[in-house]
């Protein structure tokens, strides 16, 4: 059975050094005997001298709506559009990326559709990720940057929004609760399926209701479709059920696994022996695997109902998950590649390429305007995102960079898809690290590779200012 109640795994980590005796940044500490919580993360902390404080979202530009016509072609039937969020799914635990978990759904998805290799969120949390999803906007913009606690402008232009203007049906399941947050702007149709702490608000529980809906949905096609399913199951604790439960590491009885149990010893200073850590993973990678079925029943259904050849199927995360990693547990803490490199597939067949593998850089902000793009729906002007499809086909142009911010400002970062900055507003002091040779970020090139750097260190102070002026940043050079 699931809960969300879990101690506050902030715990006081120790500086790390690279090889060459670099220091590394430092994972932010709590004071000792920090209490347990019941959210995802901590209050943020205050501003650090020198960076300013979280811009207020510009309200008139949340609420500005596109005049523009749809781009469609005349006579062009619009696709209908599945968007499926996974919760604390980091890219390298997936099969299609070689990691243990099995996906087999997700492989063919990336089979059938293109693969972005290196996509981002732009704050490793559920609630903030989501309303960067929705939005097409940073954080930093839409004014979301503390789950369980800031929601969406009333007015906030959104993803369903946008396509219920241009008639389409809309609909999300989702199995998460907290504070109303503004999400359900534009849907139709919005459900919290059961109860957090019930195991009807399990992936299959979500996916059933999902279901009956496009079935309904199926038997009117004057109009298409946006769904959006979220799965929180492989969010902590870890506890999927049978068979997945056994399906990496035998069960038995007293061992370490991903219950709370075991879960909440890590906030008392346990740290779990390599065979241990095996287990909490295998856990994990067993909700992956069950959650990766639940998207393949989607598909199946899809298939089934003669819808799959225009639908665009969209599979995300919503922030990763860390074990250990830079001393962060879980994830809300840092920038660090565990808890913000997340999968990213898009489906399309006939439009998107098949099999692709794309390596610039991806955020979850461009999946709006992209959805948009391949529905012929304009974008709106208050998006910061980009189409990851240019008119030449689906593979984003050399300038991308992806920007994640965590939501008390102590870290914010930049990555191109092979290098990587990291600013730790709180010292003030930056670490490079190329992805391609050193995907554990433990080997700092600030020194060594000063071209990379001063590149991205120009792009971030770039996107530092228009957080400052309160304005919107559309890349490199195109601050607005």
């Amino acid at each position: 059975m699931k809960t969300v109640r879990l101690a506050a795994l902030i715990l006081g980590f120790t500086v790390l050094c690279s090889p060459a005796g670099e220091t590394a940044l430092q994972a932010p500490s709590a004071p000792a005997g920090a209490p347990a919580l019941e959210t995802e993360e901590r209050p943020p902390r205050a501003d650090p001298a020198g960076v300013p404080e979280r811009a207020a979202p510009a309200v008139g530009i949340l609420a500005q709506e596109s005049s523009a016509t749809p781009v469609a072609e005349a006579g062009a039937v619009r696709p209908n559009v599945l968007l499926v969020t996974l919760d604390s799914v980091r890219a390298d635990r997936v099969g299609t990326a070689g990691g243990r978990a099995r996906t087999p759904s997700l492989d063919r998805l990336a089979t059938e559709g293109t693969r972005f290799a290196n996509a981002y969120a732009q704050l490793p949390q559920t609630t903030p990720s989501h309303a960067a999803l929705f939005t097409g906007q940073y954080p930093s913009s839409n004014g979301v940057r503390i789950a369980h606690h800031d929601a969406l402008a009333d007015g906030a232009v959104t993803l369903a929004g946008s396509l219920a203007r241009a008639g389409y049906r809309t609909a999300g399941f989702y199995s998460w609760a907290g504070p109303p947050n503004g999400f359900d702007q534009g849907f139709q149709t919005y459900r919290l399926v059961g109860e957090l702490d019930a195991a009807d608000g399990r992936a299959d529980a979500t996916t059933d209701a999902a279901l009956a809906w496009l079935d309904a949905a199926s038997g009117d096609r004057a109009a298409p479709f946006f769904l959006w399913v979220h799965y929180r199951d492989p969010h902590y604790p870890y506890e999927p059920p049978a068979p997945y439960d056994a399906l990496y590491a035998p069960k038995c009885d007293g061992c370490v696994d991903g219950s709370l149990r075991t879960l909440n010893r890590l906030h008392e200073g346990w740290r779990p022996s390599p065979a241990e850590l095996d287990r909490i993973l295998a856990a994990y990678d067993g909700e992956i695997t069950f959650t990766d079925a639940q998207v393949g029943r989607l598909l199946g259904r899809l298939d089934a109902l003669g819808l799959a050849e225009n639908t665009v199927v969209v599979v995300t995360a919503d922030h990763g998950e860390a074990f250990g990693e830079h001393g962060e547990w879980f994830h809300g803490l840092t920038a660090y590649q565990p808890t913000v490199h997340v999968p990213l597939i898009a489906r399309w067949p006939g439009v998107l390429p098949a099999g692709a593998l794309v390596d610039p850089a991806a955020q979850v902000i461009d999946i709006m305007p992209t959805i948009l793009d391949l529905a012929g729906v304009e974008s709106p002007p208050s998006v910061e995102g980009r189409t990851l499809r240019p008119r030449s086909g689906l593979s984003p142009a050399g300038d991308r960079v992806a920007i994640t911010e965590t939501s008390d400002w102590h870290y914010v970062a930049v990555t191109d898809g092979q290098w990587k900055l990291i600013r730790d507003n709180a010292s003030g002091g930056d670490a490079l690290y190329h992805l391609a040779t050193d995907a554990g970020e433990t080997r700092n090139r600030l020194t060594t590779d000063p071209g990379p750097a001063a590149r991205l260190a120009a792009v971030l102070d770039e996107w530092l200012a228009t957080r400052a002026a309160g304005t919107l940043w559309h890349g490199p050079g195109q601050a607005r």
